[in-house]
């Protein structure tokens, strides 16, 4: 997979320090080289041994699984981070949207086209060590988790004794019998056996279901099987046991949409504008689509100004605006995203290609989109 990534950063209130302005500086560096299809400064700014504690935490890893990660860590790093990235037919794009600073660490946010207006985030925790530029970890919010968190549970159930599944749910007096009905269901998604993993969930004493670990690994198998019934019910246990778990709201955005719950997909798709602390123009598009999708005109227009107003370079948000009005009836207005898409962004809109569109074919036909189509033609 190449991992394009293009640079588009947004301004900061005050002045950066000269160690802020050399950390971002760097980090660009490494948005360069990863636009060149390499992770030789990615690799180089993350410090082995650091990440490794992170990984481990308080986790009880075997050591044979220590030794295998150990032995090609960087490689691994690699690996991983291009496998968490949802499935995309083409490049994957990012741009660096905003930094922000706080107690000597930096975070920054990092949104990723995937193409047909698909994206992700990831926010990045940043810092500088002896003059080198460090990534300490980062939140991946098609996971919904950090990258230290999601490799220390995977080597957890790559070899699940007793003990580490004890300690990982932290319940030490877990009896034998719980503790290997656990053990053997971490061996099940470590074996990708959808089939034994779902034999022995159903049998799971309840109060292991509750546990949160077991409750996002369960969504990551109803995703991954597509099973439309189990990732309904595993959405359930999330948002029932663990309602403000906000790496989770991109995933759940889209969950939302996908089955029509417009409502509660606006709902988290704010949540996740408060755990970026940052405001783009796709969040508000989403937002306006979801509210036109419910016939809030009012508000899907507002939403669709909004995202305008957020980022106006976005092609997305002028397709959206354009929605929006020729939803409101207002043909008129419908002219300036229909101006902003022509002239910034090279869209043909002859009555043709509009009449292809589901929703804005009704604007083909109206005196004025005639006019402007006119005008233009002169």
């Amino acid at each position: 997979m190449i991992l394009a990534l293009a640079i588009c950063l947004s301004s900061v209130p005050g002045v950066a320090s000269a160690q802020d302005a050399e950390l971002r500086e760097r980090f660009e560096a490494v948005i360069s080289d990863l636009n060149d299809d390499s992770f030789k400064s990615f690799l180089a700014a993350i410090n082995t041994q650091d990440m490794l504690s992170r990984i481990y935490g308080t986790r009880d890893v075997a050591p044979q699984v220590k030794s295998v990660i150990e032995s090609d860590f960087k490689p691994t790093v690699q690996q991983m981070y291009l496998d968490s990235f949802p499935r995309s037919g083409g490049e994957i794009v990012g741009e660096v949207l905003a930094y922000r600073s706080d107690a000597g660490r930096t975070r920054a946010v990092v949104r990723f086209s995937l193409g047909n207006y698909r994206y992700t985030y990831h926010v990045y925790e940043l810092a500088m060590v002896g003059g080198r530029l460090r990534i300490v970890d980062w939140i991946n919010y098609h996971r919904g988790n950090w990258f230290s968190d999601s490799v220390g549970l995977g080597l957890v159930m790559s070899m699940p004794s007793r003990p580490a599944v004890r300690n990982l749910i932290n319940k030490p007096d877990l009896s034998d019998g719980l503790a290997f009905q656990l053990g053997e269901l971490f061996k099940a998604v470590r074996d990708s056996e959808a089939g034994r993993y779902y034999q022995i969930y159903d049998g799971l004493d309840e109060s292991l279901r509750q546990e949160k670990v077991v409750i996002i690994t369960d969504l990551q198998m109803a995703r991954l099987t597509g099973d439309s019934k189990r990732l309904a019910n595993a959405i359930q246990m999330l948002t029932t046991y663990f309602p403000d778990d906000e790496l989770q709201s991109l995933m759940l955005a889209y969950y939302y949409i996908g089955v029509r719950r417009y409502q509660d997909a606006i709902a988290e798709l704010e949540r996740l504008e408060l755990s970026l602390q940052h405001e783009d123009g796709v969040i508000d598009s989403y937002k306006a689509t979801a509210a036109l999708a419910m016939s809030d005109i009012t508000a899907g227009e507002e939403y669709a100004l909004q995202a305008v107003a957020v980022e106006p370079e976005l092609e997305l948000v002028w397709w959206t605006l354009l929605r929006a009005r020729v939803r409101a009836a207002d043909y008129a207005g419908a002219t300036e995203a229909l101006t902003e898409l022509a002239d910034t962004f090279g869209e043909t809109l002859t009555p043709v290609v509009l009449r292809k569109d589901q929703f804005l074919k009704v604007l083909a036909d109206q005196q004025e989109y005639r006019d402007w189509l006119a005008a233009r033609q002169d």
